[in-house]
């Protein structure tokens, strides 16, 4: 990795792991988002209080993995905070339950998180929006 290749991958870190941007990014959703983020997210504390011997890692997980998608939806690249938390919460449960397969995919998704955070940084650099627009 060059100067410039570690410049930027520094400067996304920050933007994706930063408090500020994380509430900024998640202020400026449409009101259908906050909407499909209420829906879900009561879904799954009802199911959550109606599971016996739920974990709260497992909500912890739902959760965030549910602000994770509308994110990507949204081309913000503070998602890759919530798919952290979302994959390291699944290396936890796969460790705990001695799933070898879901240890070994959980862990790659984990790595991938931060390779995304790169590529994901070099296009915003790249351009004077906040967002990424999807691509086919």
């Amino acid at each position: 990795m060059n100067k410039n290749q570690f410049k930027i991958f520094r400067e996304a870190i920050k933007q994706t792991f930063s408090i500020k941007k994380i509430f900024e990014e998640l202020s400026t959703l449409h009101i259908q988002e906050y909407l499909l983020l209420f829906l879900m997210t009561i879904a799954q504390v009802i199911s959550f209080l109606f599971t016996k011997d739920a974990s709260v890692l497992v909500l912890i997980l739902s959760i965030s993995s549910i602000i994770n998608l509308v994110l990507v939806d949204r081309g913000r690249i503070t998602n890759y905070f919530w798919g952290s938390i979302t994959t390291t919460a699944w290396v936890i449960i796969a460790i705990h339950t001695r799933l070898i397969g879901d240890i070994a995919s959980q862990t790659f998704y984990l790595i991938m998180q931060f390779l995304g955070i790169y590529i994901w940084g070099k296009e915003l650099r790249a351009t004077t929006k906040h967002e990424v627009q999807s691509k086919n």
